[in-house]
């Protein structure tokens, strides 16, 4: 069964004193411990829809249901991590990661603890003292990715995460991001630009129009990790994307 659920959902923005439709009628399921990647031209909602999900923003009509309670607003139960990683720079490591427990009273020794936990997950315990300007962009998003997981969220949402980051980081935050998931079996709703990072990520890509935002296509991504970007199961399912993205592209232009 579907642990989350986006039925018919509409978004309308006021613009200019005229009514935009951001999003059409979208419908999705999504199973516990599923990782899916969004993916379309640019302005077609996927971030809209993403912080409906998260609870940041309300849709016009239709609901988002998690665990068949219907979202209404922020929660702990769901962990959204930015591109631009959105830590405190007067706190460290451990009190970035940690903060969501200190705004839940958890005991301190306890919080340091669990925080601890999860920087070692990431990799950085040996820097657990740092800020983040001492860190590399790579390190704050791991950092960010151990902030969202330390409150045991149902689901963490990714808002294009690697995409300040230079090619070959972003492949190693790739790699890392998924050993992550298949330790915590959460589901992961990520946002990306990058046809080659949704295949490799991915177990279905979900992709979408030029707005208003519809879901044109889904593809599952039945293929064993790690995977091999250049294979040609892969090479066949981004010509498959790339020729649905070049026909929304087109109608934009």
């Amino acid at each position: 069964m579907a642990l989350l659920e986006v039925k018919h959902v509409f978004k309308l923005f006021n613009v200019d004193s005229r009514q935009m439709e951001a999003l059409r009628d979208i419908n999705l399921e999504i199973k516990e411990g599923e990782f899916i990647c969004f993916i379309g031209p640019s302005g077609c909602g996927k971030t809209t829809l993403l912080r409906i999900i998260a609870g940041l923003e309300k849709p016009t009509t239709g609901q988002v249901l998690l665990d068949g309670q219907e979202i209404k607003g922020p929660g702990p139960e769901r962990g959204m991590v930015f591109q631009e990683y959105s830590l405190f720079p007067w706190k460290t490591v451990i009190d970035n990661i940690g903060f969501g427990l200190e705004l839940k009273r958890v005991p301190k020794v306890k919080r340091y603890d669990r925080s601890r936990g999860y920087l070692q997950m990431v990799g950085l315990e040996k820097f657990e003292e740092r800020y983040p300007h001492e860190l590399s962009g790579g390190m704050k998003q791991r950092v960010a990715i151990a902030r969202a997981l330390v409150n045991d969220p149902r689901a963490l949402l990714m808002d294009e995460p690697f995409g300040a980051l230079d090619a070959q980081t972003r492949n190693i935050m790739q790699s890392e991001l998924l050993r992550i998931w298949q330790e915590e079996k959460k589901i992961v709703i990520f946002v990306t630009h990058s046809v080659d990072e949704a295949i490799y990520l991915g177990d279905r890509i979900v992709i979408m129009s030029a707005r208003p935002g519809r879901i044109k296509d889904i593809i599952e991504i039945d293929l064993p990790r790690p995977r091999n970007r250049t294979s040609p199961e892969v090479n066949a399912i981004r010509d498959r994307i790339l020729c649905d993205l070049r026909s929304e592209i087109v109608t934009t232009c």
